[in-house]
């Protein structure tokens, strides 16, 4: 389900309603990164995680993945600790 820039932004309001709609049928697995729609994604999660509740939800996240904001090409990995 495509929440994030890669496939063009839609509204905040259609992408909490699709979520919000995934959670309430059963969908309990949520994945995101800070790269999906340079970190939209993630704040939509938090969002509805506030709206629904956390109870039940399995949130896997990515971070380190460091893209240039121009070409959206992957210019390298960071894994220090602080990033």
């Amino acid at each position: 389900m495509g929440l994030s820039d890669f496939y063009g932004p839609p509204s905040k309001e259609e992408a909490m309603k699709s979520l919000l709609h995934a959670i309430s049928r059963g969908i309990t697995f949520l994945d995101t990164a800070d790269v999906y729609g340079d970190g939209d994604n993630e704040r939509l999660l938090g969002a509805a995680i506030k709206s629904h509740g956390r109870e039940g939800l399995t949130i896997a996240t990515k971070c380190g993945i460091v893209r240039d904001k121009a070409t959206n090409r992957l210019t390298g990995v960071n894994g220090r600790p602080e990033y």
